[in-house]
């Protein structure tokens, strides 16, 4: 029962931030964006969902490890498993030492008055975010693919 519930809670928590980074993904590009209105937001952004966000993605690997562990002697889903969990383990990462530093650098600006350099440092930190994203979507995938392949197999002990 505990591979099924931390498998289940891996999927969720992986979907979840994997959904969150989409939408950041389309609302945070620096892109055309006065620097002003970009500042105000990413500031809100860093109070409201910077937190929960941060705190979903280490759930998610957390409970990918665990999984992997419950499931070390079912070889396909624990190899899928251990290449999911580095690949939230580096999500993680990224976060804590890529993106963190740079909000923390943007939660001291001035709206009224943006460094110079705000469009810079905001376009690295949108740059380690795509990566980041595109981490976490490629673990949510592999997560449903473990979830998929163990289903196929119940169904095959099953029908036996």
């Amino acid at each position: 029962m505990a591979k099924k519930i931390f498998l289940f809670g891996a999927v969720l928590f992986a979907g979840l931030i994997a959904g969150g980074q989409y939408l950041v993904w389309w609302d945070y590009d620096p892109a055309g964006v006065s620097p002003a209105f970009y500042v105000e937001k990413i500031q809100y952004a860093i109070k409201v969902i910077g937190l929960p966000l941060f705190s979903v993605q280490i759930t998610a690997a957390v409970f990918t490890i665990i999984s992997a562990i419950l499931r070390r002697r079912e070889r396909p889903a624990f190899y899928l498993l251990i290449g999911t969990s580095v690949l939230c383990v580096i999500g993680v990462l990224l976060t804590f030492f890529g993106n963190i530093p740079l909000l923390n650098i943007m939660a001291t600006w001035t709206a009224s008055s943006p460094p110079a350099d705000w469009y810079d440092v905001a376009r690295k930190w949108w740059l380690i975010h795509n990566v980041r994203f595109a981490i976490q979507l490629t673990a949510f995938i592999l997560l449903i693919l473990t979830a998929q392949t163990n289903a196929t197999r119940l169904d095959a002990d099953l029908s036996q």
